[in-house]
């Protein structure tokens, strides 16, 4: 069992005041009243009261029934985390030492130094011991700037992720000014306090800090040099899944060779050694009360705050809980990201800093012990292949238009714009729906923002229920290619609805479009051409699920009709002309697919998508495709193939679309093998496609 915490008041006064009447105020905000559905209870609230009303929850018997979702929302929502947590957090001498940590491991060392003027002094004491009897001074004036830029380079480029009050950047920024150093949290009270302090510091233009969650880190791919997760950041999430995107994103965001750094709780020593139950004085006059229970598979502990002023009251109960890693755990999660284990020299001891250096000396919590895991992220190697058409990032395409356009380059199909707009499917559908196009019934859910319609994950069943019924259709809001559309994509109940949304959350898809799933006929409508010249509808395409129904599948179009060669849904899907369409429906649905191409702007060539509910035949709207594929066992060659087309006379129609809108008149023109076409006069225009 662990020791008592001791509990006379500290004799210092903290050198952080806070407004206690503010903090009880947000309280009321952040936790406006106890819920019927938090349970269970052993008896109701025993009423503990101030003017802001209820917000003690009296005794709870499973603290981990109280956690909400996002609970790091509330409890780092204002200054009651520094207060509570201030011993550390707020101790200066703390962060200087835990800076210290990082810059004993060398290759962090290199990185901090890099292009600082104590680099040059690091860089000359290399050369004269490699190379003995050459002095720096004699390197000539082509190998030295060459040896420093390969061996120094530009300062390096750092994010502390889950930054909280930004200490660690700003004690970064005193230290090395030369650095570009970046922080990111959720908490916007966090990152406005760290902006002041830069500010008030003289370490704004040094600084700069982003407000957002660490599974969407606002930057480009390979950004940084060294990412840190200081202070205990990592293992919020309420399974594995989410602290592997967490870590994806990590690695995405690094550079190859580049460095991260994890710095969390120690979970073997807090599994064996947490207080159940303790308290402690955080200034003269107010006191916090925890409570801790580990989950009965071992993994998580709940914790459980109860902050009390003595001249009023309970102003504060808030509950959280943390994954509890061991070190060798959390080194297998990180290797299976694709990160290599930088090994220390030594068998490198737990971190006790908080517990040496607390001025406090009473509850550590989390902090108590923590554990540093060091990776890298290999260096870039070529495998022998080199093709990466499939491998880029679903919302770059439109760069390459935009590029073409500031170029004056002229090529065929969507411009960025078009693009931009048609991959977010709520955008399209919604769009749709103004101008008159059916669509489903749906709704939203967005994981860091609550909505009117959709305040949390766990209200998302209530909103279906309601407005949708099942069974109902989940999709990415943003994407193409089928990403994250599977046969599980069709949910019957609230317990196939939480299933695949943390499947999705696995492979970093957070934000969803819930839509009734449609049982009916689906259909697909290409069209070639432009206002200006006219439009080619070829036959519109229904798709044959007749050998998925027969194998009890559910009749679908996701990602394994498109990249799964053994799966069924590729090999026994099989596509047909519509003919049992009335002649009304194919002039709506020619009527639809003109009045989405000028509002997306569609240019040259593209194809709309459609499905009808089982019980009315409605037809309803299910994406709008610019540039689809023009592959030659595509849907657009297969549309092609049903009024005798060849694949070529397809491609060749797209190139002449794109001429005439390039040049304001119809040509007569004709493709030739390579893909051009030659217009009377002579002029050539390639087949450019910006998809």
């Amino acid at each position: 069992m662990p020791q008592a915490a001791t509990m006379s008041p500290p004799k210092a006064t903290p050198g952080w005041l806070a407004d206690l009447d503010t903090l009880r105020k947000s309280s009321r905000s952040l936790f406006p009243k106890a819920t019927s559905t938090s349970q269970p209870r052993s008896k109701p609230s025993n009423g503990y009261t101030t003017s802001a009303g209820a917000i003690c929850h009296g005794r709870v018997n499973d603290l981990e029934s109280m956690v909400p979702p996002q609970w790091w929302q509330t409890v780092f929502a204002d200054a009651m985390y520094l207060k509570t947590d201030g011993d550390v957090v707020e101790d200066p001498d703390i962060t200087k030492e835990e800076v210290g940590l990082l810059e004993a491991d060398k290759g962090i060392q290199s990185i901090l130094l890099r292009g600082s003027g104590k680099a040059h002094e690091v860089l000359r004491r290399v050369v004269d011991h490699r190379f003995a009897q050459i002095h720096i001074n004699q390197l000539s004036s082509v190998a030295y700037p060459l040896l420093v830029t390969t061996r120094l380079g530009r300062p390096a480029r750092i994010l502390d992720l889950c930054c909280g009050q930004g200490r660690h950047v700003l004690q970064l920024a005193k230290d090395y000014p030369h650095l570009s150093l970046h922080g990111h949290d959720q908490s916007s009270y966090l990152i406005s306090l760290a902006q002041e302090r830069a500010a008030s510091q003289g370490l704004a233009a040094k600084t700069v800090f982003t407000v957002g969650d660490c599974r969407q880190i606002p930057y480009a791919d390979e950004s940084f040099d060294l990412v840190v997760v200081m202070g205990n950041s990592f293992g919020y999430f309420s399974d594995e899944d989410g602290d592997r995107v967490v870590l994806r994103e990590i690695f995405r965001v690094l550079a190859p060779e580049g460095r991260m750094v994890l710095d969390l709780t120690d979970g073997d020593y807090m599994r064996q050694n947490f207080a159940e139950r303790s308290w402690e004085w955080i200034d003269d006059t107010t006191f916090v009360c925890r409570e801790r229970q580990l989950s009965k598979d071992g993994l998580r502990l709940s914790s459980r705050e109860v902050v009390t002023l003595t001249t009023k009251g309970v102003i504060r109960d808030q509950f959280y809980r943390e994954r509890l890693y061991g070190k060798k755990e959390v080194e297998t999660l990180v290797q299976d990201i694709g990160f290599s284990i930088v090994v220390d020299e030594k068998e490198s001891d737990p971190i006790t800093l908080g517990k040496e250096l607390s001025k406090r000396k009473e509850d550590l919590g989390m902090m108590e012990q923590r554990v540093l895991v060091t990776a890298v992220k290999p260096a870039r190697q070529l495998n022998g292949d080199t093709h990466v058409l499939h491998l880029t990032n679903g919302t770059h395409p439109l760069h390459v238009p935009a590029l073409l356009d500031m170029l004056k380059i002229p090529y065929s199909g969507a411009g960025p714009n078009c693009l931009a707009y048609c991959y977010d499917k709520g955008l399209v559908n919604r769009t749709a729906a103004a101008i008159g196009v059916p669509t489903p019934k749906e709704t939203f859910y967005f994981a860091d923002t609550a909505t009117p319609a959709v305040h949390d994950i766990s209200n998302l069943h209530a909103v279906i229920s309601r407005e949708i019924g099942y069974p109902a259709f989940i999709k990415p809001v943003k994407g193409d290619n089928s990403l994250g559309i599977t046969g599980r994509s069709i949910v019957n109940n609230e317990k196939e609805l939480d299933a695949y949304m943390a499947e999705l959350r696995s492979i970093g898809i957070r934000d969803v479009l819930v839509q009734e799933y449609l049982q009916g006929p689906e259909y697909g409508v290409g069209m070639i051409g432009n206002r200006e010249t006219g439009f080619h509808f070829f036959p519109i395409l229904e798709v044959d699920y007749s050998q998925i129904t027969a194998r009890s599948l559910p009749p679908i179009l996701g990602y394994e009709s498109k990249w799964d060669p053994s799966s069924p849904y590729w090999t026994d899907i099989t596509y047909k002309e519509a003919t049992t369409l009335s002649a009304k429906s194919v002039s709506d649905l020619h009527e639809w697919c003109i009045a989405l191409w000028d509002r997306f702007e569609c240019r040259d060539y593209a194809r709309f998508d459609f499905r009808s509910d089982k019980p009315n035949g409605t037809i309803k709207l299910l994406e709008v495709n610019p540039n689809p594929g023009w592959c030659w066992d595509g849907k657009l060659a297969y549309m092609g193939k049903l009024e005798g087309l060849a694949y070529r006379d397809v491609v060749g129609m797209v190139l002449k679309s794109a001429w005439e809108r390039l040049n304001g008149t119809p040509t007569s023109s004709k493709a030739n093998a390579n893909g051009q076409t030659h217009s009377e006069n002579g002029e050539t225009c390639a087949l450019v496609d910006a998809a």
